[in-house]
């Protein structure tokens, strides 16, 4: 039963079942490749949303991510994290990890903010 597996799920791992990461990607893109390998690194399941020639997911992205037309722009849960630079930048000074614990009690989303803003 789904029981008896959540119960064998290390805790670490388990709060992760919880987690909804969109990452809308494109053809030819190194970034979106490197983006989708660190999620898989941190063993994340993530939803790709191909973009190609589909408008409406294109629109979709526009609309959730403000108006970024760069891919990747990824998003966890609601929290728009922004493309592969900031991804792994929050990753580095450990914000990334914050924002996947359980209810982000410890997520400062001031300082993604800020990491964001400076790599735009």
């Amino acid at each position: 039963s789904l029981l008896n597996l959540i119960y064998y799920i290390p805790y670490k791992h388990y709060w992760r079942l919880n987690l909804k990461i969109d990452i809308y990607t494109g053809p030819m893109c190194p970034y979106c490749t490197k983006a989708k390998e660190l999620l898989e690194q941190k063993n994340l399941s993530f939803n790709e949303l191909y973009i190609g020639d589909d408008f409406k997911i294109m629109e979709e992205m526009l609309d959730r991510s403000g108006g970024k037309r760069t891919v990747p722009q990824i998003f966890i849960n609601d929290f728009h994290v922004g493309g592969y630079d900031d991804l792994y930048a929050i990753d580095r000074n450990g914000e990334l990890d914050k924002l996947l614990e359980t209810n982000n009690i410890e997520f400062d989303k001031e300082a993604a903010d800020k990491v964001r803003e400076a790599n735009s």
